[in-house]
């Protein structure tokens, strides 16, 4: 089975991905990794995104 990663940012909102967080968070069929920041990642947290891409790759 192909690896399946979550990525959402948490820290935003009212946002339709809150579902899906939700839903993937305790699924042992996905890895889950959330960040505490805005909708845009890769500017608020570049180091950490970084390291779970790489982790998830």
């Amino acid at each position: 089975m192909p690896k399946r990663v979550y990525m959402p940012a948490v820290g935003w909102g009212p946002s339709l991905f809150q579902e899906f967080a939700a839903r993937f968070k305790d699924d042992p069929g996905w890895q889950f990794v959330s960040f505490d920041c805005g909708h845009n990642v890769m500017l608020d947290q570049p180091q950490e995104l970084a390291a779970a891409l790489i982790a998830a790759a």
